[in-house]
């Protein structure tokens, strides 16, 4: 069973905390259990201010990183459906013109 819960800080190799038997059941199967954990500011870090993360998010990752986490795409799959999405559709077949019926 995987009855753990570890909390990561990007910036470390290792995870913050491991909590090892939080749960009765698999993290993934609670049966409404709630646990809090409380972590101290001077734990993780102070967050960048927006300016300094849009900075160094570009640096990193190019111009569209700045815009924001919310304009990712959280997969490929989802990548591809947005990229289709904005194609413009194919064009309506043409019909013929109607005239007179010939027997």
């Amino acid at each position: 069973q995987d009855c753990v819960v570890s909390v990561w800080v990007t910036c470390q190799p290792k995870a913050l905390v491991v909590v090892r038997d939080l749960f009765k059941e698999d993290v993934l199967d609670l049966d409404g259990s709630v646990a809090a954990i409380q972590i101290e500011p001077h734990e993780v870090g102070t967050p960048l201010p927006p300016a300094e993360q849009a900075a160094r998010l570009s640096q990193l990752y190019g111009a569209a990183a700045a815009a924001g986490a919310a304009d990712l795409p959280l997969s490929a799959d989802l990548l591809a459906l947005e990229a289709a999405a904005a194609q413009p559709p194919p064009p309506a077949p043409r019909r013929a013109a109607a005239g007179p019926a010939t027997c």
